[in-house]
């Protein structure tokens, strides 16, 4: 909800995990969201991966032989500084803040500043 006269943006969130080419879910989903607020504004489509490690699990540096390449990826991946929640919210609020005639459709969050 944004309130135009104070500038005021309040958020009320209700997560679901949901596997939207699963039908049956997806209705669910839209249920339990009109049961809990009647109606939907925003669905956040929260689908990514960050590649942070090894895809199959395993720690990249421990295939790495030389020891100042290895060291370099390991300081590397310390410096990473996540995002947090109200990074997330930052930016859902200066999308749902445009004007009626700008739609944005896809945006693309990460994180600056890494030490890299």
């Amino acid at each position: 909800m944004f309130s135009s006269e104070i500038g005021i943006i309040y958020f009320l969130e209700l997560p679901i995990v949901t596997d939207v080419t699963d039908e049956a879910q997806v209705q669910n989903l839209v249920h339990k969201t009109k049961t809990e607020f009647g109606r939907i504004d925003i669905l956040v489509n929260n689908a990514g991966i960050a590649a942070v490690g090894a895809i199959d699990g395993g720690n990249t540096a421990d295939r790495i032989s030389d020891p100042v390449a290895k060291q370099n990826i390991e300081e590397r991946r310390r410096s990473l500084t996540p995002l947090e929640s109200e990074d997330i919210a930052a930016a859902i609020a200066y999308v749902v803040t445009q004007p009626p005639r700008v739609n944005v459709n896809e945006i693309l969050i990460r994180p600056t500043l890494q030490d890299w």
